[in-house]
């Protein structure tokens, strides 16, 4: 295959992986210190090592050396180009970044939503509340975006589960919010 056939449920899988793998063969960047979905949790500190993840096309290195930083990154966005596949999003290293819909505040240790998510999630919330219904596949949606933004206070992530059964049980049609 030249792509990956259009409906195939592991494609954005397959794409993930070999851009990862690609990206990492070139860099200092090791699979122990890779961000992802599942795993520990990582302290990022001078000894340690960078951090980094690779979304599809975004190329994301995380650490306090901001030279190792910005070298690391190079080599595997250099990399993956070298492949014929395009990366965006290109920023040079700074204590500030905003990535994949997080601002990072690399002085102060923290992460949060940007500003534009979470206005985006407010209004959205707002006005499902003002409505006071909604159907399953709108709540799935919803339900998609606050898990992606409670997953920077994994603790909130309880609270969706009432959700899930409103998700499942309101298929194909609009109904009141509990």
């Amino acid at each position: 295959f030249a792509v990956l056939p259009m409906g195939f449920k592991w494609s954005l899988y397959w794409v993930q992986e070999a851009n990862t793998r690609l990206a990492e063969q070139d860099t200092q960047l090791v699979p122990e210190r890779r961000l992802g979905e599942v795993g520990a949790s990582f302290f990022v500190g001078p000894s340690e090592g960078p951090l980094h993840y690779i979304y599809v096309d975004n190329v994301g290195v995380l650490g306090e050396d901001q030279e190792e930083v910005q070298l690391q990154k190079d080599l595997a966005k250099r990399t993956l180009e070298k492949e014929g596949l395009e990366t965006h999003d290109d920023e040079d290293s700074s204590p500030f970044a905003e990535m994949l819909g997080v601002s990072m505040n690399g002085e102060k240790g923290m992460a949060r939503t940007t500003e534009k998510r979470y206005w985006r999630l407010y209004l959205t919330l707002g006005w499902i509340l003002a409505k006071g219904k909604a159907s399953g596949e709108m709540m799935e949606s919803v339900v998609g975006h606050l898990t992606f933004t409670f997953m920077l206070k994994r603790c909130l992530l309880s609270v969706l589960s009432s959700c899930y059964v409103f998700c499942r049980q309101v298929r194909g049609r609009s109904e009141e919010l509990w």
